[in-house]
């Protein structure tokens, strides 16, 4: 396919041609691009850019959520640029192994051309896609005339080799400190299966030049999210994707393949241990593809290999299972109706773990998840209708079935949840969870939604999902205005009001939530937002981790953000969040500048500032007593998070970049109070708790004991500082299409202690001057295409 697109401009001066990273797509100044509806579907896509300073971008598109296209799909094709007295031009040459198309001889492909002006941020289009419609790729126009395209096999072989060096702290006796060599080699491939599927496979996969993921400090109950960042598991992943209906639930959640082992052997006096920071992925095998009748299927399975903590006790090596060999499956499928207005899927996942070893049987043995899905427009797509089903079914020892039952996701023991009951002669655990939806959308300027979703009990997607609560029934409504007509101060804006409550399975009103949010952007180019959200009075069942539900009190949060014409050379935006409480200590301030300034076309610079204050007057500490009468001590927390991300890349040519990336990160926190809880769903505050006296609170190295009349209890001190850096230098180097040489210099410090330190300038200090842990990787892979 060979795409040739002139940009006119009166004064060729003004034309931006900036030089960046591939795939960022609005950070390149001006851009001209295409975009293919290859099976004429209405609902996925492939588009090709460049910019003016000759960067590629390619992306996938998708109806469904097509304001967040996927950025990681990388195809192999050529670009070139230029510019003249009237204005510049960019050539493509996209070969058709890139596309998937249908087999039949006769053709016709949606079609989509565009150009981006940055100075103005003008977008140009043909053909023209209203700027609120629900339906990007719905509205293309056609390519006609396509006649006998080749059957192409498409085949491709990226095989790589890569040596690294990891550094760190020698320790007497210690013999897996210090430094250690290692090499390695695999592939990765596509081979076509007809023109619609391709058939994707990588061996002994390496991601060792993918970001290092943010820090955090997690003092809730539940599990931290992590975007995905790996190649393999990018490509094609819309394909792969469930909508469950809810924001913090995927059914398919590829962080859990080559994820960290479960296992660690433990360290003592004169033990020496090593565990591997993630599991080694022997292959991954992927099929996908749609046919021209609109049948799309995506199938994933991988094999993960086991890995072993390695013990050195006594002069003697040994090692330990730390991670059974596992296979993980998905099976996607749905089928497209009426152009596309209409889609019904059905979706299958299974974990397999391989072992005996009883020191694992906290681990399931099977996991398998099951959903299907509808969805259906009508009246120019501007209403739809959607409901999705999902069931799992989880086998294993009784001794997984009650780690599953306890877990933030559900906690089975709670003591006031009749409806509830925590067995321990379980081997399997199973539950559903679904959701039914409709809507307004389109290209009118009332929007407005209605939806309805379950979680029962039993329900557990986190063998390969990702899934934060069960035991819940909830309901979302929201109604919106838009404009997107220019006027004298605003280009545009929209005001959105939402209605978010849910309950449990018992009917206890477990959360409840209004918000106003309104969302502007400005003639001179700059945009804001702000969001006003009231919390309403609720019965937390996870708060107190498996204890008695606890009534918290209604509070207010607001966010918001501004930033400037981000087109020009200097760019400031700025965060806040807020939340205050009624408990008269409680409250919650967060800053967040951040600014980018590109002092020339090839060479950038961005920094953030997250600075967080944070008082919790009812933070989770631990708890005594039993199950039965579980006894909860909450802590009054004051806590300060400063992080810094500071980004730079420069780029010499689209093909050979050095990019930075580092960020401090500092969390510090201390407990100036202790409260026990009593009365838990007391409508008055400091009733619900005892408030534990200065006489009696103790603290003796490092263990505080609390004491009331008769009753004594003691705990390590919860208080912390938290100190991690990590950082990535990137050299890259596409010396060839598709092929890439790879530096990369990832370094690390970190160190956590149940000790307060409130001095950020000394912590910053302290921080640099723990000793490093890095790694230097060199990888060259080569693309080969037959």
């Amino acid at each position: 396919m060979y795409v040739l697109i002139r940009a006119y401009e009166q004064d060729p001066s003004k034309i931006r041609r900036f030089i960046c990273q591939r795939d960022a797509l609005f950070d390149g100044g001006d851009i001209v691009g295409i975009n293919f509806d290859s099976y004429n579907d209405h609902k996925t896509g492939f588009e090709f850019d460049v910019t003016a300073g000759g960067t590629q971008v390619d992306l996938l598109l998708n109806n469904v959520n097509y304001m967040n296209p996927d950025f990681n799909w990388n195809a192999v094709w050529y670009s070139g640029v230029s510019v003249d007295d009237s204005g510049w031009c960019a050539e493509m040459r996209i070969p058709l192994s890139q596309l998937r198309y249908s087999s039949d001889s006769v053709q016709v492909w949606g079609m989509h051309a565009w150009r981006w002006i940055s100075r103005n941020m003008e977008e140009d289009q043909w053909s023209l896609i209203p700027r609120n419609t629900n339906a990007f790729i719905h509205n293309f126009g056609q390519l006609q005339g396509i006649r006998n395209l080749p059957r192409n096999r498409r085949v491709e072989i990226m095989p790589y080799a890569l040596g690294s060096l990891r550094t760190n702290k020698p320790a007497e006796g210690n013999p897996f400190a210090g430094s250690s060599w290692s090499g390695t080699f695999g592939a990765d491939g596509k081979i076509g299966i007809g023109s619609n599927f391709t058939f994707d496979y990588t061996f002994n996969p390496d991601f060792g030049q993918v970001e290092a993921d943010p820090s955090v400090m997690n003092l809730t109950a539940f599990e931290t999210f992590y975007e995905e960042k790996r190649p393999f598991f990018l490509e094609g992943k819309n394909i792969l994707s469930f909508e469950t209906g809810s924001d913090e639930d995927l059914v398919f959640y590829s962080r859990r393949i080559g994820s960290a082992p479960p296992y660690a052997a433990p360290s003592d006096s004169g033990i020496f241990t090593e565990t591997p920071g993630n599991t080694s992925i022997l292959d991954a095998l992927k099929i996908s593809g749609k046919t021209a009748n609109g049948l799309s299927l995506g199938i994933l399975q991988s094999f993960t290999s086991p890995e072993y903590s390695s013990i050195y006790a006594g002069g003697q090596y040994s090692h330990r299972m730390a991670s059974p060999p596992t296979n993980y499956f998905v099976g996607r499928i749905q089928k497209d109706f009426q152009k596309g207005n209409t889609s019904i899927g059905g979706i299958l996942t299974s974990v397999n773990r391989f072992f005996s070893q009883q020191h694992l049987d906290f681990l399931p043995k099977q996991a398998y998840t099951g959903g299907l899905d509808f969805i259906h427009y009508w009246k120019e797509r501007e209403y739809f209708v959607t409901a999705n089903f999902v069931a799992s079914y989880i086998s294993g020892s009784q001794e997984a079935m009650l780690r599953l039952q306890r877990s933030s996701a559900r906690y089975f023991q709670r003591p006031d949840a009749s409806h509830l009951a925590l067995d321990s002669s379980l081997s399997l655990l199973s539950g559903t969870g679904g959701m039914i939806g409709i809507g307004k959308e389109g290209n009118s300027k009332l929007i407005a939604g209605q939806r309805i979703y379950w979680r029962s009990p039993g329900l557990d997607l986190n063998d390969i999902g990702y899934m934060r609560e069960a035991d819940v029934i909830g309901s979302q409504s929201m109604a919106g205005y838009r404009e997107t007509k220019p006027g004298k101060i605003l280009r545009s804006y929209s005001v959105t009001l939402s209605l978010d409550c849910a309950w449990d399975f018992a009917g206890v009103p477990v959360r409840g939530r209004s918000e106003i949010e309104t969302q502007f952007v400005f003639n001179n180019k700059w945009t804001a937002q702000l969001h006003l959200n009231r919390f309403f009075s609720a019965i937390d069942n996870r708060l107190l981790r498996g204890g008695y539900a606890l009534k918290t009190d209604p509070y207010y949060l607001v966010f918001a953000t501004a930033q400037t014409d981000d087109s020009r050379n200097l760019a400031f935006n700025l965060q806040y969040n807020g939340a205050w409480y009624t408990d008269g200590f409680s409250s919650r301030q967060r800053f967040a500048p951040g600014l980018r300034i590109r002092f020339s076309p090839q060479f950038s610079i961005s920094s953030q500032i997250n600075y967080e204050q944070n008082q919790n007057a009812i933070q989770y500490v631990t708890s005594f007593g039993t199950e039965q009468q579980p006894i909860a001590l909450l802590g009054a927390l004051k806590q300060k998070t400063l992080g810094i991300t500071i980004r730079t890349g420069f780029y010499f040519t689209p093909d050979f970049s050095l990019q930075y990336y580092g960020s401090p990160f500092i969390s510090t926190g201390r407990f100036v109070a202790f409260r026990e809880v009593t009365d838990p769903l007391n409508d008055s505050f400091n009733q619900r708790f005892y408030l534990y006296r200065d006489n009696e609170t103790i603290m003796t190295d490092g263990t505080y004991t609390l004491t009331h009349g008769s009753t004594s209890y003691s705990f390590p001190n919860p208080d912390f500082t938290m100190l991690e850096f990590r950082s990535n230098f990137v050299a890259r180097w596409e010396y060839k299409p598709g092929s890439v040489f790879y530096f990369v210099w990832t370094h690390q410090r970190n160190d956590f202690r149940n000790i307060f330190h409130p001095d950020m300038d000394n912590n910053m200090d302290s921080l640099f001057g723990l000793f490093p842990e890095n790694m230097f990787l060199i990888k060259l892979n080569y693309y080969f295409s037959l």
